[in-house]
């Protein structure tokens, strides 16, 4: 695995676990902006790894 890619890889980890962290303490109307967001983010991350 090139070392980018798992760069990446950690990244988005780290943006999931603070993500579930934000959401737990943050209240409902937040949520669909976070969740989209973080759909953004990961489809992004997803697409550029090809």
């Amino acid at each position: 695995m090139p070392e980018a890619e798992k760069k990446g890889r950690d990244k988005l980890r780290k943006i999931v676990a603070n993500h579930h962290r934000n959401t737990e303490k943050s209240s409902d109307e937040t949520q669909p902006k976070k969740t989209a967001k973080l759909t953004s983010l990961v489809s992004k991350a997803v697409s550029r790894r090809g």
